[in-house]
């Protein structure tokens, strides 16, 4: 297992990748502050963790979205992720639910 490239403001980890076996990497703690929406802040995180888990020889990058997170889902989808069957509670608010996503490298 290792840790991948992150994005980082002010000592704050805005996204990142983990490696999680062989060939999956999981994209986690993406959060682009609300004053840099828009500007392609997504996007560049995104890009970052796929080319350290192509790098890795991953096939794939995964994560998890808040499924009332309109905003973040329709981000992941216009960067090739897809909705798996995958659900689970939010660990930080089990009231909420969350989906899986994937993307093939």
């Amino acid at each position: 297992m290792g840790h991948g490239p992150g994005a980082c403001d002010d000592d704050r980890r805005l996204g990142g990748g983990y490696l999680e076996g062989l060939e999956v990497v999981e994209l986690i703690s993406m959060f682009v502050r609300p004053q840099a929406r828009g500007r392609r802040v997504g996007e560049a995180i995104i890009d970052a963790v796929a080319g350290w888990a192509i790098q890795k020889d991953a096939t794939a990058v995964y994560l998890w979205v808040t499924e009332t997170n309109k905003h973040a889902r329709m981000l992941y989808e216009r960067c090739g992720f897809t909705v798996t069957a995958e659900r689970q509670p939010l660990p930080s608010n089990p009231a909420l639910g969350e989906i899986g996503m994937t993307r093939s490298l």
